[in-house]
């Protein structure tokens, strides 16, 4: 469990050093609109913006949900994208004594602030107990999904710095034991 965090620590330092050089002009292959002379604000500037959003954020969130205006979940389709490829493993099923194993995944995007983002897969398609049963077909290994608060790279400003956009993006936490129906039609 510690390796796990220190690796996503290591991770987070890797981040903050390549973002150091504030005065390197950004030019991307696959940015939509790659502008020459723009430059990225300093970290500092843009882990101040992203803390301010993220205690707004989470302050709205906790307001509505206890004026009961929103639902403390959301209904999302299980898809196959979700699923690894390279097939679940009983064994480490057994070892880790879950239902649904998963595996995190980390994705780099010079588009979005924080850098790095962790995004769980689930490595079965079904729920299995120990020693190889499987449970009802009705059940499915189901992602858990949260919204988070992050910086999306806009449009190069007059300054010569481009503008960061307050957004979310959806992070799959971890996988779960889940029906596979879906009741009420969204």
């Amino acid at each position: 469990m510690f390796k796990k965090y220190s690796l996503i620590f290591n991770f987070f330092l890797l981040g903050i050093v390549l973002c150091q050089n504030n005065d390197q002009t950004i030019t991307e292959k696959n940015s939509k609109s790659p502008q020459l002379n723009c430059k990225n604000p300093s970290v500092y500037e843009l882990d101040k913006k992203l803390w301010e959003y993220k205690l707004q954020y989470y302050k709205y969130h906790q307001i509505m949900y206890a004026s009961k205006k929103i639902q403390e979940v959301e209904q999302i389709k299980n898809e196959s994208l979700i699923f690894k490829e390279n097939g679940c493993w009983q064994k480490k099923r057994n070892l880790n004594e879950q239902l649904c194993s998963s595996t995190f995944e980390f994705e780099f995007s010079n588009e979005r602030y924080p850098l790095y983002s962790t995004n769980a897969k689930c490595d079965c398609k079904y729920c299995s107990m120990f020693f190889g049963q499987y449970l009802n077909s009705d059940y499915e290994c189901l992602p858990i999904t949260e919204k988070q608060p992050v910086l999306a790279r806009g449009e190069c400003s007059s300054d010569g710095y481009y503008q960061w956009i307050e957004t979310t993006q959806l992070v799959i936490k971890g996988c779960t034991c889940g029906y596979k129906y879906q009741l009420v039609e969204a």
